[in-house]
């Protein structure tokens, strides 16, 4: 896989964690459908074996974003059904607001973690690997910013 191509797609992750957190999940499961898009194209193009364990898990985090986000609509519809009368309507809206912006959070973290295990699977396919063998030197100890 190229690594523009990663990139992408975590960029698309990164996004997916952010509308998330923000209560957006249509906009989350549109990101989700596009990531899920990308990497089914790429799949046709790709002659690469050895990287497919990586499309596989990204296919994985834009799949559970989409089931995750439909469960949570899906629940959001079985509480609209349960309305008894209009008297029940702002509690429905409180009930909504509280229990869809802690289950987009929860979402969120789990997307979260799926998304450090690609970093960690990730790691020995890539080469993103850190020297531990190699000590520091002054000059690459430098303050944040380049502030000297």
């Amino acid at each position: 896989m190229p690594r523009y191509f990663q990139w992408l797609l975590v960029l698309l992750i990164i996004l997916i964690i952010k509308t998330s957190l923000l209560g957006m999940a249509m906009l989350s499961m549109g990101l989700a459908l596009l990531g899920l898009m990308l990497t089914s194209v790429y799949q046709r193009w790709s002659q690469h074996l050895d990287k497919q364990r990586l499309e596989l898990k990204f296919r994985q985090v834009f799949l559970a974003t989409l089931l995750l986000h439909t469960s949570l609509y899906l629940g959001l519809l079985v509480k609209l059904v349960l309305i008894d009368s209009w008297q029940d309507i702002a509690t429905f809206i409180l009930s909504h607001l509280l229990l869809h912006h802690s289950l987009s959070a929860a979402i969120a973290g789990i997307i979260t973690l799926l998304a450090v295990s690609i970093y960690v699977q990730a790691q020995p396919i890539t080469g993103l690997t850190v020297n531990a063998d190699k000590p520091l030197s002054a000059k690459d100890n430098k303050q944040p910013l380049g502030i000297d």
